[in-house]
């Protein structure tokens, strides 16, 4: 497209009209026309101000296209000076592109970004304080984003982050606070509370409890898509060793080992993995391992819970609860389904009395 189309394009897009974009340049409307008509060509500096004004680079909006993709190029030296801990010759080479794209986002948030390795490295406020300015402009450039995993959510905590980091602890945990809508900074702000604040330990419960909580999911999600991943893999030897070592954490956790609770819906589940692989590697104790997962699965379902209560990470004379899991309605579902294909140890455990 030419330099006309795009005023046009990105003129209509901050819904502007022509009368609008020549008073924010000092110009005169039928200047703007010309422009857009391809009759007149504006001089650098109107080019430079309506880049700002637009939000993109003056390569972008003159229509430049980089063939020599620098921009990428550079993204990949400052990723290879940063596995190498050359961080002043990231910064210098961000600087040179911040200089020359100061309204491509991804120069910008990549910019940011390295200058928070660099400050924490270095132990330079000022550049936190840089960064915290280049997240700001990120944000208002997000529209070029294409990223699904950087959003304005995940900028605005990384703006939180610098914040703890330059001393302004409260207003940084704050901030995190506004972010923390899925329980998902729960840990950092936990960590916080505990390392940059006299804190009080009603504020800092809550999210001890939900960082727990967070944890706990997050392990048990990992190990069940190992253990499949394990079984597909026909690793079972490893399987069975990753079973024993959660049942044994699952077990440990608790202060009282007599407590019930929501964890012991998961010790037949790992049983009845524990019985599949043994199965494959033509071991005879399968059987046993099988006995014991659906006596303890039944002990479950008799009386289901989701409290999680008298553990060692556990908040004292506190007791939490985890919402729905993905391991179905009752245990013995949820063990009938690792063995459904293998009607020997299905027919197996319809034999099983407890």
């Amino acid at each position: 497209m030419t330099l006309g189309e795009n005023i046009t394009k990105f003129r209509k897009e901050k819904r502007m009209t022509q009368e609008m974009l020549a008073d924010s340049l000092g110009v005169t409307f039928a200047a703007v026309s010309k422009w857009e008509r391809g009759v007149a060509t504006p001089d650098l500096d109107l080019i430079i101000s309506m880049a700002t004004i637009f939000q993109v680079s003056v390569d972008t909006l003159i229509g430049y296209e980089m063939k020599d993709n620098s921009i990428k190029e550079a993204e990949k030296r400052v990723n290879e000076c940063i596995k190498e801990m050359k961080y002043q010759e990231a910064v210098q080479i961000c600087n040179s592109m911040l200089a020359r794209y100061p309204n491509n986002f991804y120069v910008v948030y990549n910019t940011a970004e390295v200058y928070y390795l660099a400050a924490v490295k270095f132990g330079k406020d000022e550049l936190i304080c840089k960064c915290i300015d280049l997240y700001e402009h990120a944000i208002i450039l997000l529209n070029q984003n294409d990223d699904p995993a950087i959003n304005e959510t995940s900028i605005r905590s990384r703006i939180a982050l610098c914040y703890i980091s330059t001393g302004d602890a409260r207003k940084g945990i704050e901030m995190l606070k506004k972010c923390n809508v899925n329980d998902s900074f729960s840990p950092k702000i936990a960590y916080s509370y505990v390392t940059k604040l006299d804190y009080e330990n009603s504020e800092l419960e809550p999210y001890l409890i939900s960082a727990f909580n967070e944890s706990i999911s997050s392990t048990l999600l990992t190990t069940f898509s190992y253990l499949m991943y394990f079984d597909k893999n026909k690793q079972y030897k490893k399987g069975i060793k990753v079973c024993n070592l959660v049942m044994n954490y699952l077990t440990e956790m608790k202060e009282d080992k007599e407590s019930y609770n929501y964890f012991e819906k998961f010790i037949p589940y790992l049983y009845t993995w524990l019985a599949l692989f043994e199965y494959k590697l033509g071991e005879n104790t399968y059987n046993e391992k099988l006995q014991e997962a659906k006596r303890l699965a039944i002990i479950f379902d008799k009386a289901p819970t989701n409290i999680i209560k008298d553990l060692i990470f556990c908040v004292p004379s506190k007791t939490t609860s985890i919402g729905e899991d993905n391991l179905g309605n009752t245990a013995v579902l949820s063990c009938l389904k690792i063995i459904e294909k293998y009607k020997e140890m299905v027919k197996e455990w319809e034999l099983i009395e407890v």
